[in-house]
């Protein structure tokens, strides 16, 4: 019994069914071919939109010196991880459902380049969503003693250790696919996990503050809690965006596994399944919006960059 709902997993996850299989194409609904060019289309534009994106985000980062020196190195490796998606990972995904069964040495070939190049890029991205969730809270935690905690060094050993994991579970691809895949399943809940305390953690405190602001006196908080009161409420904007972009993009996949497990079909939840990839690729294309956009600094630096390549802003 055990046996059997471990292969129906590795059946579920592996991609090579599509490569392989003429007849598992052929049982899908007439519907799902139009869904399947839809999905091709929209990933391409994906993938222009988050290497532009991110390579202006990229390029700002560069051009500022304000950041926190910590906090720059989490935002330039998501950035970077996320310019692979849209080089690599989006490209593939895209000649992957046009090659098929009737090329599947090129089909096999586009299956390599996600499993690797998949695994490398989002599972970096989404350990650093993570970290930088912890970050939050460090920093609104600590308050003055932030920069002493969150040091630089402390944040490259982070960055390096979220590198490695996750090309070594790209190397793992050669050897054994499905541990690859029951093994991205894990990282993925584990980090939805970590992002969840870590914003129910950064809501309970902002809560907090707020109060304590509202239970001084107007002498009290004319001198200083303005400016914070409002900081607060933005942080809180913030991070209800960052967090809802987090499940959206995430949770639909984790979801049609499921399903796809407890129902027992390849072919039912096929459509859903791509579109759920969809959406975990589009993360790469939100977050310079989510996260390096909303730091001002970095904001008027993709302005001037804009104005100074695109003659046509004035």
């Amino acid at each position: 019994m055990g046996n059997s709902t471990s292969d129906q997993v590795i059946s579920i996850a592996t991609l090579n069914d599509w490569c392989t299989s003429q007849s598992y194409q052929d049982q899908l609904p007439i519907f799902l071919t139009g869904l399947l060019v839809t999905n091709s289309v929209l990933n391409s534009l994906l993938s222009l939109a988050t290497v532009i994106g991110n390579i202006l985000i990229l390029m700002s980062l560069n051009r500022t010196s304000r950041v926190h020196a910590a906090s720059k190195a989490l935002y330039l490796n998501l950035a970077v991880s996320d310019l692979g998606v849209g080089l690599f990972v989006q490209p593939a995904f895209v000649g992957f459902l046009a090659t098929g069964s009737a090329k599947p040495e090129i089909c096999q070939f586009f299956v390599i380049v996600l499993d690797v190049a998949g695994t490398i890029s989002v599972g970096v991205s989404l350990q650093i969503l993570s970290a930088i969730s912890v970050d939050r809270v460090l920093a609104i935690r600590l308050k003055m003693r932030y920069k002493e905690v969150a040091t630089l060094f402390r944040t490259r050993f982070v960055l390096v250790a979220c590198w490695l994991v996750s090309t070594f579970l790209a190397l793992m691809v050669f050897v054994s696919r499905e541990f690859v895949y029951l093994s991205q399943l894990l990282v993925i809940i584990m980090c939805i996990g970590v992002s969840t305390v870590s914003y129910v953690i950064i809501f309970h405190t902002l809560r907090r503050l707020q109060r304590q602001v509202q239970n001084l006196g107007p002498g009290d908080g004319a001198v200083q809690n303005p400016f914070n009161i409002n900081r607060y409420k933005k942080s809180v904007s913030t991070a209800l965006w960052v967090y809802g972009s987090l499940l959206a993009c995430y949770l639909p996949f984790i979801l049609s596994t499921a399903a796809q497990v407890s129902v027992g079909s390849k072919t039912t939840f096929i459509g859903a399944k791509w579109f759920t990839l969809t959406l975990i690729y589009m993360n790469s294309t939100m977050n310079p919006i989510l996260y390096c956009w909303k730091i001002q600094e970095v904001r008027e630096s993709v302005k001037e960059i804009i104005k100074q390549y695109c003659p046509c802003r004035k």
